[in-house]
């Protein structure tokens, strides 16, 4: 074999052997000790002298002993985080879905009121651009129908979104934040992800059209009563998602959200960690398959022998 041939494979093989030693013990044959004695010598009254010896667990520890004792830290933070967001994410569902109750309570209330015998108001721009209002409350996606009376602005939920870092588990990745990925909250995924998000009116649709009712007819006060629920329900819509904490006019999180989003920075702290040591781990052991590689090429080339 060709000296260069061969003085490269003695520097291949010997990165090998130093990426062996990462995350195993580097010297096993060597115990740290696990306690040590403590000792104090104190005088007494009567001149005469005592030593207290007291047993403490020594701080010294091996590397390997050590690592998996932080790893094991890191990943108990972040299961107790998670455990955490959940109780926020379950109150976000639990808002978002009293919500949506009352806006189904609102197109069956409006459908009472058309059959009995509350007409609706006609087109001229009554729905607005930006969707259902009633009160001062947005109960609907941005309106873009423009046959009144036959095409009734629809009703969509209001939803919640996790936002998840893709990288973050993916131990093989180049960085742990690379890609966002989004979806909507459900119980299945709480406590998830790095952040929590709540946007109103872009969820599915809500079956029913919205009409408006009028009380410019008599029908004996029905009329003013169906108005009188809709606008009920339509102020504690604004007021639940005042619950949910959502600063909707300064565009930021308050309350629930923000102490959720808190609570998953920390969560996403620990996951950052726990990627570094495992990331450590996936990327010696691809350089090590890379270094076999190269070395059986050079083994088996004829050109390098």
């Amino acid at each position: 074999m060709k000296d260069e041939a061969r003085l490269a494979l003695d520097s291949i093989k010997k990165d090998n052997e130093e990426l062996k030693k990462i995350g195993t013990d580097g010297s096993p044959d060597i115990n740290a000790p696990s306690t040590y004695e403590d000792r104090s010598v104190i005088q007494n009254d009567d001149g005469t002298w005592d030593e207290t010896i007291t047993e403490e667990e020594s701080p010294v520890k091996k590397d390997i002993t050590q690592r998996a004792s932080e790893l094991e830290g890191f990943e108990i933070d972040a299961a107790n985080y998670k455990n955490l967001a959940k109780i926020g994410d379950n109150k976000v569902i639990q808002i978002i879905d009293e919500i949506n109750d009352k806006k189904a309570g609102i197109i069956t209330t409006v459908n009472a009121a058309v059959s009995a015998g509350c007409s609706v108001l006609t087109g001229n721009g009554l729905w607005g651009k930006n969707g259902i209002t009633v009160g001062g409350v947005v109960l609907s996606a941005p309106n873009t129908q423009t046959v009144y009376n036959t095409n009734y602005p629809k009703f969509t939920k209001d939803k919640g979104d996790i936002f998840v870092y893709d990288g973050l588990n993916n131990y093989m990745s180049d960085a742990p934040f690379t890609g966002i990925t989004s979806s909507t909250l459900i119980e299945t995924n709480v406590g998830t992800g790095f952040s929590t998000g709540c946007i109103v009116n872009t969820g599915d649709e809500i079956v029913g059209l919205y009409k408006t009712i009028t009380t410019d007819i008599s029908v004996g006060g029905a009329c003013a009563g169906y108005l009188a629920t809709v606008n009920a329900l339509a102020s504690e819509i604004d007021t639940l998602r005042d619950s949910l904490g959502t600063d909707w006019a300064a565009g930021s999180y308050v309350g629930v959200v923000k102490d959720t989003i808190q609570v998953k920075d920390k969560k996403t702290g620990s996951e950052t960690m726990i990627w570094s040591y495992r990331n450590e781990d996936e990327e010696s052991q691809q350089q090590q398959e890379a270094n076999n590689n190269l070395i059986n090429n050079i083994e088996s080339q004829s050109e390098y022998q």
